[in-house]
């Protein structure tokens, strides 16, 4: 039998998430998945880990298409760690893969992602990882199947590459028809600084009010950016270091690379 390569497929939308369930079987065809993901919605939770300050609880469950999976009450990155270092210590990983998430991780949401932070966690420990987002907020209806199509395409092009162990990928799949792939930077800063509503409360406590505003637009971006990328209607691949920045000299290697697929 052939030996396939080995994915630990972790998110931040927790196990139950659609977009993690339809990664999950499409990359099932081709490799060995196993899954380690959070016990619920865990969003926006960046590199938080809390693995060594508390003890993290597993449950082994049934998830199509991996060899096995648990639910973890820890963050993304959490995850990633136990899913190494604990869960399934027999198995020694080709990639770590984290989504679908429900909403793009684009611009300087880079730096709130757990999605992200769950694959980068992975590159800490040794392990070539990428980070799929769907670019839909509707985490029940949006075409997972089209992303995880693009997802396991590109992961197959990462897995290619002898230098992967420096870098994780970043790949935004925008909702709708795709119409390419492209190579793509890191776009701006959203302005998320604004004056918030809040309601006193009888016991003198005040409540801060989330914000039901608009995400607002990003000026001046470069048309390579991964914001502008999305907004072509195009997958965007941004090669990522241990720092969160944008890996210039792989930028220009995926730049070749994809110029085979569009």
């Amino acid at each position: 039998m052939e030996n396939r390569k080995r994915i630990l497929l972790v998110n931040d939308d927790g196990l139950d998430a659609p977009g993690l369930k339809m990664l999950a079987q499409q990359l099932g065809s081709s490799y060995d998945v196993y899954a380690s993901a959070p016990d619920r919605q865990r969003s926006a939770s960046s590199h938080r880990v809390t693995y060594f300050l508390n003890d993290l609880h597993a449950c082994a469950v049934k998830l199509a298409g991996t060899q096995a999976a648990y639910r973890i009450d820890g963050t993304p990155a959490d995850c990633t760690y136990a899913g190494i270092n604990a869960l399934y210590t027999d198995v020694k990983f080709d990639c770590v893969v984290s989504g679908i998430n429900a909403g793009w991780n684009a611009a300087s949401d880079i730096a709130y992602s757990g999605t992200v932070a769950a694959a980068m966690e992975g590159l800490f420990l040794g392990v070539p990882a990428m980070a799929v987002s769907l670019d839909d907020y509707d985490s029940e209806h949006g075409d997972y199947r089209l992303a995880a199509s693009y997802a396991e395409h590109i992961l197959a092009l990462y897995l290619e590459d002898e230098g992967r162990y420096s870098y994780m990928l970043n790949v935004n799949v925008p909702k709708g028809a795709v119409e390419g792939v492209e190579a793509a930077g890191v776009g701006g800063v959203f302005a998320y600084g604004r004056r918030l509503d809040t309601v006193r409360e009888e016991d003198g406590s005040v409540r801060i009010l989330r914000s039901k505003e608009p995400v607002p637009a990003l000026q001046d971006l470069d048309d390579a950016s991964d914001v502008r990328v999305i907004g072509r209607h195009c997958a965007a691949v941004s090669p990522l270091t241990r720092f969160g920045d944008v890996d210039r000299e792989k930028l220009a290697y995926w730049q070749k690379i994809l110029e085979t697929i569009k």
